[in-house]
């Protein structure tokens, strides 16, 4: 059985996540094979699924609000039990999350050492990039992010931006030097979900 690709969103609320996990829908993972016989010239494409697991959505689910700090755990016990079970049942997943400290990452890799991360930085593209030069300009990504929260009535978002663009800030200027190690450690299994 082929297991599926993760994909990983990181970014601060309102950076546009979800928005640009709308496209990753729209598309199939086609792979080709040939059966590797010379005297037989069939082959074949698997087109393997995608999905979207977003935390929100299970908070949504549970409780009807968008945050609940009680059922944290809960919510991400569902949340990457989930992925795993997608990705061993073949499918490729997005994970789409804030993903904002290196705990996030690592039970990320423990569903695939391979996970590929995009970054989600407002006014600019979608970075897939394993490395990361330290970012630039943090400020104004808040003052967007803010300001989309404030345009759609989620002013509540405004200390969790905050919050949350400290904890991004720490893991891009750590990224470059530290995602191999724990892609390493995922992969020599040092840890998994459930930690």
């Amino acid at each position: 059985m082929l297991m599926g690709k993760l994909f990983a969103m990181i970014g601060l609320p309102k950076s546009g996540k979800s928005t640009y996990s709308k496209s990753f829908l729209a598309k199939y993972t086609a792979n080709s094979f040939s059966t590797g016989d010379l005297n037989d010239d069939w082959d074949f494409q698997i087109v393997v699924p995608r999905a979207i697991v977003r935390a929100d959505d299970i908070r949504l689910a549970l409780t009807g609000q968008r945050f609940n700090s009680h059922i944290e755990d809960y919510v991400h016990s569902i949340y990457y039990t989930t992925i795993k079970a997608q990705l061993l049942a073949g499918n490729d997943i997005l994970a789409d999350d804030t993903h904002s400290t290196w705990d996030s990452i690592r039970k990320l890799l423990s569903c695939d050492s391979k996970c590929e991360f995009w970054w989600s930085f407002p006014k600019e593209k979608i970075y897939n990039i394993n490395k990361l030069k330290y970012y630039k300009p943090w400020a104004e990504h808040i003052t967007i992010c803010k300001k989309r929260a404030k345009d759609s009535g989620q002013e509540d978002l405004f200390p969790i931006i905050d919050r949350m663009a400290g904890q991004l800030e720490r893991l891009a200027y750590e990224w470059d030097g530290r995602i191999e190690e724990e892609r390493e450690k995922a992969r020599n299994k040092k840890y998994n979900i459930t930690q």
